[in-house]
């Protein structure tokens, strides 16, 4: 059996890099969905067009107001997930951590906070490998590693209560 991942903290600082890239994901999803849903307008093709670049212009700026604005602070203590921003005053709320995509250089976490059970409390965490100062290994030890069975008794006691 593995055991858990060390303790760690990180700083993510939202970085342009970051919005560039969720915007482009998100703006190159939309404009596929959309064009292959318009595909069948055979006697209007510009139709299709039109409706592809306006999907991509929507989605696109709205993720870019989706991005966050302020810095955070992700901390693994061993057993459980812990996130803060600057804007709450710096109180924590623990989570679990879920990796969304893994380019390399670059990460899409979502956090979900235990307290919230609904995708309101959800925060969705880019993350510029370059912005952890080498630290974005041991980030993807804790997030991919396996956590202690004392984190995951802790959780499952409070959600008995």
């Amino acid at each position: 059996m593995r055991a858990a991942a060390p303790p760690v903290a990180f700083d993510l600082t939202p970085s342009r890099r970051s919005r560039v890239i969720v915007v482009a994901l998100g703006a190159v999803a939309a404009a596929g969905v959309a064009a292959s849903a318009s595909a069948r307008l055979e006697a209007l093709p510009w139709l299709g067009w039109l409706v592809s670049i306006f999907a991509a212009v929507l989605v696109g700026a709205s993720l870019a107001w989706l991005v966050p604005r302020s810095r955070g602070r992700l901390r693994w203590d061993g057993g459980q997930w812990w996130y803060a921003t600057d804007k709450d005053g710096h109180s924590e709320l623990n989570g679990d951590l879920s990796v969304m995509m893994d380019l390399g250089d670059w990460m899409l976490l979502r956090f979900d906070p235990a307290s919230s059970r609904s995708w309101r409390g959800r925060a969705w965490l880019p993350v510029d490998s370059r912005a952890l100062w080498g630290a974005d290994h041991a980030l993807r030890v804790a997030a991919y590693g396996r956590r202690s069975n004392a984190g995951i008794l802790s959780r499952l006691e409070s959600d008995v209560e």
